[in-house]
């Protein structure tokens, strides 16, 4: 899966259509977009964020960021079965 990890702030439309993945965000955003959700972090998530921190020694505490998700799976961007 894909994601964005924005260890600072965001400014307007964070995560405007987002199709997959998600978006770990350790500051504030303006506004979040469209199709786009506040989820709650997972052990999963914490885990995923602490050992990218350490690799890349970002100092940031992953229990302090938040998750937006997609909403809704946009029609026009499914698989062609």
């Amino acid at each position: 899966m894909e994601y964005l990890v924005i260890v600072g702030d965001a400014g307007k439309n964070l995560g405007n259509y987002l199709i997959r993945g998600n978006i770990y965000i350790g500051g504030q955003w303006e506004s979040l977009g469209h199709n786009t959700l506040l989820e709650e972090m997972t052990q999963d998530d914490l885990v995923k964020l602490r050992g990218y921190f350490d690799e890349y020694g970002i100092k940031a505490d992953p229990t302090t960021f938040r998750k937006i998700v997609r909403l809704s799976e946009k029609p026009f961007y499914r698989a062609k079965k």
